[in-house]
């Protein structure tokens, strides 16, 4: 597709016979515009320079659809907003005060209406025009006088020089586009410096095959496509480590660890890492490995395999006991998942302890342990009680080790508070209901309903629901006759944890005063200079618009409000001189 400076891409032109060439483009972006083409004299340069700097004078003004104005050798157009949708306008008297103030011709302006503003939308050719006067296939020649009188009107500002300059402009046009050629079957680091040499960039993509290492196997897009030097063309090829000899890994997932290994030297392959994880799989059968059964790897490649670790064990904890009686301790230890035979309880003298109550515990209190897989040790302040506490608690004795003499002695200890957590109920009669975790007076209800009495225990603790927390005999167990009577462990009053309320402010956005500073190329004639300001975002702003010469420094402070780096981008006529990257801010000028 051809382009102009090659940036606009041209969708129709037509020549009007007095040097211009009128275009209908899009801009890199896919915008719509309207571009006048001059082909100018070597002598004619200094003139439309001077044109150039009105126009683009002009174009600083909001009611002026001029977007660039371009003057190097070579290239020398105007570039106009599409002004299709907007009604033309008649010139009227400001108009046409304001063009002849500037040495410009009225007719030769091309008016539109934009709301209840005229604005002008374009100078030295009317596309529509022209376009509606040429022959199918045919450039059209401007006949009218419109060219004339504008030429006339300019000479009287800028002389003959000017009038030669718009009698005689010719656009310049950029077709350069490459043909992508066939590089499938070619080694690819050829293929790849084939296309660079086209002024393609390459982005190289390695897959598994059965052709030899580097070949390629196809590009993106493929041959024969036309493109514009710049763009980036995929291509595919066979890796290095695939080919004939590479060979596809059998399937692991689910079987033993041992016969996997087996199975993958017997494929030529060696055994790589090997990581657990708990699973609901037994103990070394194989979850996963990688790479996948799917890949294809050469001989001696190292498979890593992923086995598991068995069921995650059900965990609990002891809650902190220290402070309660004895008896509240225990029936708390057996509520957090402690049989009552794995419970026990060592009295030792403590200054300023109560009798009968809890000094320290192990396990430690919240420390997760394996449920059944432990024996909890309550330490009991007693005056008399030997050994001395100094504040060490023993290690628990290992699971399973626990002396039947050590458990007859704290019974003996204990009796009172043990006497129903070690009756055995009969194995005849009626079922006892299970009232466990039901409020007290619902618990009481449905043990009146199966005739039976209710023994209450009360603890208070914030760790544990309200309502039954235990019941002796357990549910389901078998009772002598009516109006035996349950015991009842029941969580009372506990403290109600406070519930959090977090809030996060919303800070006002700080304005930052982000430093820009520039300085214009020695010897550089007046000149309008821009400096664009874009955030992090994307956005971009204009900083500051002014007139500049060779050897001026344009600085100063632009605010904003949005975080991280700001980029301001200096532009002379359109021209990019500069770029700088500010990450910091400073005090408000």
């Amino acid at each position: 597709m051809p382009l102009i400076d090659g940036t606009y891409e041209i969708l129709e032109r037509w020549a009007t016979g007095d040097g211009r060439t009128l275009v209908r483009a899009t801009d890199p972006a896919g915008t719509p515009v309207r571009i006048v083409v001059y082909d100018l004299p070597p002598d004619a340069d200094a003139a439309f320079e001077t044109y150039r700097r009105t126009i683009k004078r002009l174009g600083r003004d909001d009611d002026v659809r001029l977007l660039d104005v371009v003057a190097r050798p070579g290239a020398r157009y105007a570039v106009w907003a599409d002004p299709t949708g907007l009604p033309r306008a008649e010139m009227d008297d400001a108009w046409r005060a304001r063009l002849e103030a500037v040495g410009l011709d009225p007719t030769a302006a091309d008016l539109r209406r934009d709301g209840d503003a005229v604005v002008l939308a374009g100078l030295d050719g009317d596309l529509d025009d022209v376009a509606a006067t040429a022959p199918d296939g045919v450039p059209a020649v401007d006949r009218r006088p419109r060219a004339v009188r504008t030429a006339a009107a300019t000479a009287l500002v800028f002389g003959v020089a000017v009038l030669l300059a718009l009698v005689g402009w010719r656009g310049t046009v950029n077709d350069a586009v490459v043909r992508l050629p066939d590089v499938a079957g070619a080694p690819a680091a050829d293929a790849a410096a084939d296309l660079a040499a086209l002024g393609l960039a390459v982005a190289p993509v390695a897959v598994p095959g059965d052709a030899p290492a580097g070949t390629v196997l196809r590009s993106d897009p493929p041959a024969g496509t036309v493109l514009r030097p710049g763009r980036t063309v995929r291509l595919t090829y066979v890796e290095a480590n695939a080919g004939p000899a590479a060979r596809p890994l059998p399937s692991l997932a689910g079987r033993p660890r041992a016969d996997a290994e087996d199975a993958l030297r017997a494929a030529g392959f060696v055994v790589g890492d090997v990581a657990r994880i708990p699973a609901g799989l037994p103990v070394d059968t194989v979850l996963a490995h990688t790479p996948g059964p799917e890949a294809a790897r050469p001989p001696g490649s190292a498979v890593h395999l992923l086995v598991s670790d068995g069921p995650t064990p059900d965990r609990t904890f002891l809650p902190d006991l220290r402070g309660l009686d004895v008896g509240t301790a225990r029936d708390l230890a057996r509520v957090a998942g402690w049989s009552a035979d794995r419970i026990v309880v060592e009295r030792v003298a403590a200054h300023g302890a109560a009798p009968g109550t809890v000094i320290a515990t192990t396990p430690a209190p919240w420390h997760p342990v394996r449920v059944g897989g432990s024996t909890v040790r309550l330490l009991v302040g007693d005056p008399g009680g030997a050994p001395f506490f100094d504040g060490t608690v023993p290690e628990p004795p290992d699971d399973g080790d626990v002396d039947a003499r050590d458990d007859d002695a704290n019974d003996a200890a204990n009796e009172n508070a043990n006497d129903a957590a070690v009756e055995t109920p009969p194995t005849l009669g009626p079922t006892v209901p299970d009232v466990v975790g039901l409020p007290l007076a619902d618990a009481r209800r449905r043990l009146a309903r199966a005739d039976l009495d209710a023994r209450v225990d009360a603890v208070e603790t914030a760790d544990l629901p309200v309502g039954v927390l235990l019941q002796d005999p357990p549910p389901g167990s078998a009772r002598a006759a009516a109006g035996d009577a349950v015991r009842l462990v029941v969580n009372g009053a506990p403290r109600a944890l406070p519930r959090p309320t977090p809030e996060v402010p919303a800070a006002p956005p700080e304005v930052r005063w982000m430093p820009y500073r520039f300085e214009v190329p020695e010897g550089l004639p007046a000149s309008r200079a821009v400096v664009l300001a874009t955030t992090r975002d994307g956005v971009r702003s204009e900083v500051v618009r002014t007139d500049v010469e060779g050897g001026d420094v344009l600085r100063g402070t632009w605010p904003t409000i949005q975080p991280g780096p700001v980029t301001f981008d200096l532009r002379i006529d359109g021209t990019p001189y500069g770029r700088a990257t500010v990450m910091d801010g400073v005090d408000r000028p």
